[in-house]
């Protein structure tokens, strides 16, 4: 049977099933090579309406499966990504443990500045994880601002542990 088409005049609709096909039936070496091209795929075969979708995407999304046969329209959860800058000095304050809520990673940006003539220590714990910090010490040329930005996932923890300084500015990315 080498070369012969099967078309549509042969095959009744749904007469071939996944459960009439054996596993590994059908395997790349089986497939002559560009036998399926652009050409043998009629446009919009499977379609948002066979995909059990509402409604039409963004450039910027894609489909995520409900697990329950039917699929939405998502937003990547990218940093950057519908998010903006927010000064939140006023409303943070260091060895206080905070929850990205938001259903995005975040960025954070902090920045302390020393307590003149003493150490200025600090360590950044996202989700219980040390995954940074300073040690500093200058009685010479006086406070020392000490910017550290990290990324905390959705759903973690983060906290700044810090000794002889004072917060000078906070920020987030959210």
């Amino acid at each position: 049977m080498a070369n012969t088409k099967i078309n549509t005049d042969v095959i009744n609709d749904n007469a071939i099933t996944t459960s009439k096909i054996a596993n590994d039936a059908i395997t790349n070496d089986k497939i002559a090579p560009n036998a399926v091209g652009a050409s043998e795929i009629v446009d919009k075969v499977i379609g948002a309406s066979k995909l059990n979708v509402v409604g039409n995407g963004t450039n910027s999304q894609f489909l995520r499966s409900d697990g329950d046969g039917s699929f939405s329209w998502d937003t990547p959860a990218s940093i950057g990504v519908g998010q903006s800058w927010s000064n939140l000095t006023s409303s943070r304050a260091f060895n206080t443990t905070y929850t990205n809520s938001t259903g995005k990673p975040i960025m954070v940006m902090v920045s302390p500045i020393q307590t003149q003539n003493v150490v200025c220590q600090g360590t950044v714990i996202v989700n219980g994880a040390t995954i940074g910090g300073w040690y500093f010490y200058d009685n010479a040329s006086g406070p020392a601002r000490f910017p550290t930005s990290f990324i905390v996932p959705n759903g973690h923890t983060y906290r700044l542990t810090v000794t002889g300084s004072t917060l000078w500015y906070w920020g987030e990315l959210r």
